[in-house]
C-alpha cells in the first residue's frame, strides 16, 4: 500500500477513493485493507440491515469497515457523524 494512504488510514475516520469506472478501487481497496470489515452496499445482504438501523449494524461490526458504495445508504452518513 501507499505510504501515505496507509498513514491516512491511522489518522482519519473516513477516507474516500474514486476513480472513473473500472479504475480497479474493490481490488486495491480489498488488497490494501484486509484486515477491515467490508460492505458492498450494492449487495442487499450488506444493504438493508444498515439502511434498516443503521445505529444497529455498526454496533455489530468491529473495527473499522469499508462502506463501497456508502452514498446507497444515505441514512448512514448522519451516524457516522455522532459516532466520532
Amino acid at each position: 500500500m501507499d505510504p501515505f494512504y496507509a498513514a491516512c488510514c491511522v489518522v482519519f475516520h473516513a477516507l474516500p477513493c474514486w476513480g472513473r469506472g473500472s479504475a480497479g478501487r474493490r481490488a486495491f481497496i480489498r488488497a490494501a485493507l484486509p484486515a477491515w470489515t467490508y460492505l458492498d452496499l450494492e449487495r442487499p445482504s450488506d444493504n438493508v440491515p444498515l439502511a434498516a438501523d443503521p445505529e444497529a449494524r455498526l454496533s455489530q461490526l468491529d473495527g473499522r469497515v469499508v462502506f463501497d458504495e456508502a452514498q446507497r445508504v444515505p441514512e448512514l452518513f448522519p451516524v457516522l457523524r455522532r459516532r466520532q
